[in-house]
């Protein structure tokens, strides 16, 4: 896997976890109680503020580590690019690059479907 393709891949997963609801769709497949699916479905149907399911759950747990990084693209960014030059054995030189473009490609993307959609 080349750097594009991985920063693409990196790119497509923010988009999932922040811009859809596919990941309390998938999980509600498996436990829909374990998973706080129906409380999550009821909040968006009466909420006012739109949260994705993680940023929600993360203000169900305010003390979990791992559900605020979760809930952060920011933050998540630099582990996901860390993990994938890990995982493929890429160049360690340009993480610095490569974390810069996911952090300005990214919010270009949500901007480009979000205007699609308009």
């Amino acid at each position: 896997m080349n750097e594009l393709e991985f920063l693409s891949f990196i790119i497509v997963i923010l988009y999932v976890l922040f811009d859809t609801d596919a990941i309390p769709e998938y999980l509600g497949l498996i436990d829909k109680n374990w998973f706080k699916i129906n409380d999550y479905n009821k909040f968006k149907q009466i909420g006012s503020i739109p949260l994705s399911y993680l940023e929600w759950l993360s203000s169900l747990f305010p003390n979990n580590f791992f559900l605020k990084l979760l809930s952060c693209s920011t933050c998540l960014i630099p582990w996901l690019v860390f993990l994938f030059n890990f995982l493929c054995n890429l160049n360690w030189k340009t993480i610095g690059y490569e974390i810069l473009i996911v952090w300005v490609t990214y919010p270009l993307l949500r901007r480009i479907i979000k205007k699609l959609y308009e």
